[in-house]
């Protein structure tokens, strides 16, 4: 497989990519603030 066909390949699925990984990206930022939250609630019913 030559590689400038390689080099087309990556180019045209790049969007696709860069969609995937910033959905992937968002969805762990979210999943994150959502555990950070509910440890901010459980501390202040602690407190």
């Amino acid at each position: 497989m030559p590689l400038p066909f390689l080099l087309r390949l990556a180019i045209k699925n790049l969007p696709t990519n860069l969609l995937a990984t910033s959905i992937a990206h968002y969805y762990v930022l979210i999943r994150i603030m959502k555990n950070h939250k509910l440890r901010a609630i459980k501390m202040g019913a602690d407190c």
